[in-house]
């Protein structure tokens, strides 16, 4: 594995070209990006895959809190309207 300082090698000062041990690494970081992103991504629909599944089980019962809540906030007298809805 190499070294923090071997990875920060500059380029070649007398020359526009990279060295081929730069090059070398920057083929390693590209790949290793690569791999972050894909397991970001991964993360990510596995987050909102979990998030959809929760929601789709506690739907029902946020339906049933919601229906309770209206019946008691309803006046005493207007409870069969809320029941028909």
């Amino acid at each position: 594995m190499l070294t923090h300082t071997e990875w920060a090698t500059p380029l070649s000062r007398n020359s526009s070209e990279p060295e081929p041990r730069t090059a070398c690494q920057n083929g390693k970081l590209k790949i290793l990006n690569s791999g972050k992103d894909f397991l970001i991504q991964q993360l990510r629909q596995e987050r909102n895959g979990f998030f959809d599944k929760f929601l789709a089980r506690c739907q029902p019962e946020m339906g049933e809190l919601e229906t309770k809540l209206l019946q008691l906030e309803a006046p005493q007298g207007s409870q069969a309207n809320v029941n028909d809805a």
